[in-house]
């Protein structure tokens, strides 16, 4: 049942970079490999896996996923100059190689902010650039309104604020007028259209004890957030992305 609950977490910024050939991805800094990972135990639920490159003497930059649920991909830290920045990358709670996995308990907005406050004083670093896509972006946002002393500078891409309108349009109803064909394959999996709370709709059904029908609805959800995110993708390379998360993750 992990790997197919790690699905249905939203998946619009990882995948940009992730396992994807993109024409974005050859304009990066060039592939890097971590000289250091580790585990930081962070509640006595949840250990949360970080991986640091760059330049340790470098300014530190703290990279935040999306999803929630995502993880963070090697790519990542090719954003970065990485004689210039000390980059830090972590799996936020139950995602990527982060303990235990997809583990929605205690993994709530908060949670996530004070992860991110103890990975840095665990790092023993100053004030940082927080960075971060999608729910990246809320979460930075989040976590500067909380800790505005420690934040140097924010960067933001895709950004996305969790409101109701940004649900209702991404989820019911706005989309159909831009991705007909996309929208109406995902309604085929909503029993209760009318009802306007699809989310919650795919979650009940990922949560059946039947493992063919969380992974058939899982699937499902994720396609439709990865052809919304990614506009003219084709299904083919959806299949790769998928099959590239699962595999990693």
């Amino acid at each position: 049942m992990a790997r197919t609950r790690l699905i249905f977490f939203l998946v619009t910024s990882v995948i940009i970079l992730g396992g994807a050939n993109t024409k974005a991805s050859s304009n990066l800094w060039p592939e890097l490999e971590p000289y250091k990972t580790g585990y930081l135990k962070v509640s006595e639920l949840h250990e949360i896996y970080y991986q640091l490159g760059g330049n340790p003497e470098g300014k530190p930059v703290m990279v935040l996923h999306g999803g929630p649920g995502g993880g963070c991909s090697p790519d990542m830290f090719r954003f970065f100059n990485p004689e210039k920045f000390h980059i830090v990358l972590h799996d936020q709670r139950g995602a990527g190689r982060s303990k235990p996995y997809a583990e929605t308990r205690e993994n709530a907005t908060q949670h996530l902010v004070e992860d991110i406050e103890r990975l840095r004083q665990h790092l023993n670093l100053g004030k940082v650039i927080v960075f971060g896509g999608s729910w990246g972006s809320t979460l930075a946002l989040a976590y500067a309104e909380t800790y505005p002393q420690n934040v140097s500078g924010m960067i933001l891409r895709g950004v996305f604020t969790a409101s109701k309108g940004e649900i209702d349009h991404f989820y019911h109803g706005d989309t159909a007028r831009y991705f007909p064909e996309n929208y109406e394959m995902f309604l085929q999996y909503i029993d209760n259209p009318e009802k306007k709370n699809y989310p919650t709709q795919l979650l009940e059904k990922i949560k059946s004890p039947d493992p063919f029908s969380r992974r058939k609805y899982a699937l499902a959800w994720a396609k439709y957030e990865i052809k919304m995110a990614l506009l003219a993708i084709s299904d083919k390379a959806v299949d790769e992305i998928i099959t590239w998360r699962i595999t990693v993750f």
